[in-house]
Formats: C-alpha cells, structure tokens, sequence
C-alpha cells in the first residue's frame, strides 16, 4: 500500500490499488508516483494523485522503476527485455503511451540508482567498486567516481535539484 507518512509518524493512504510496490518515486512536480509493481512479471505503475488513478507504463520484458526524467514525463527503467540475459536502459512515457525505447544503446550499468542531470550532461549515478559512480548517457561513455574510495555499500543517492550536491547513505562500521 502507497502512504503518506508525516513527521510525526501519523501514517495515511494515498488511495492507490492494493499492489505490492517496491521503492516509489514521486514525479519532479510531486502530481505522481511512480513505483515497480511486484509480480510474475514486474512491471511499472503510475499513480495520479490529482485524478485518483493508476496506469501502467508500457513496458516489456521484467521491468524496474529507476528514476523519473527531469521531465516529469518519462521514466527511466531497467529490463532484461534486450532477450539477451542482461538488463538494458530504457524510457518509458508515465503516461503509459507507446512510448518504450532503449536508452544509450550498449551501455551496461549494473544496478542504476538514479537518472541526473548534471551541467554536462545526462547520466546515471550507480554503485561500483566500493563507491557511487556517474555514467553518461550520451557522449564519454567511462564512468566518473562521484564519492570516496572505501565506502561500504553506497546507496539511495539524491541529487540537489542544482546537481552540485549528492545526499547518500553508506554502511559504516557494519550499520546503515
């Protein structure tokens, strides 16, 4: 179930379906949420909190929500749709519109965290080797370490909306 969860700790719904969600997001303009949808297949839904209902993001293959575009429009997703055993980037219109395409064909990121728009670019910000990485969508596809060296298990990062900062949690001494 979708809730609201105030300040201090008063939980209500949201009035979204019943639907084992998993990691919502809500939309840059805060009109949606957008969360992966446990299920034989997994897939992607949107919730209009304005109109009251969902939609399913056209989607193929297992899908996992990664992140909204700056947009509001578009979302971002990881699937093993490509056929080939891996999962690929693609865009999907939140609208649940045709719209399903890959994204940075060839690219393979491992566990994207989070779509950013930096001054240079678009990318995703993803863990490897003990720390937050930033791997460009278009242009210079190497990644570019964004946190320290050490780190145990980087992870939920969140950009400030004027992408010079990175707020995430790290595992320290063995406790999150």
């Amino acid at each position: 179930e979708l809730v609201w969860l105030d300040r201090r700790g008063n939980v209500s719904p949201v009035g979204a379906p019943l639907e084992p969600y998993y990691e919502p997001l809500i939309s840059p303009d805060g009109t949606k949420i957008a969360s992966t949808v446990f299920g034989a297949t997994h897939t992607v839904v949107v919730y209009d909190l304005v109109r009251g209902s969902s939609t399913r993001a056209k989607t193929e293959g297992n899908c996992r929500l990664v992140s909204w575009y700056p947009d509001g429009r578009h979302l971002l997703v990881d699937s093993d749709a490509g056929g080939d055993g891996a999962s690929h980037l693609y865009a999907a219109d939140a609208d649940g519109a045709d719209g399903f395409r890959g994204v940075a064909a060839g690219l393979h990121v491992e566990d994207p965290m989070r779509l950013a728009q930096l001054p240079d670019g678009m990318g995703v910000i993803h863990p490897m080797e003990n720390g937050l990485y930033f791997t460009r969508l278009e242009g210079d596809p190497r990644p570019q370490r964004l946190t320290d060296f050490g780190e145990n298990s980087p992870g939920r990062p969140k950009l400030s909306p004027d992408g010079r900062w990175l707020a995430y949690e790290v595992d320290v001494a063995g406790r999150p």
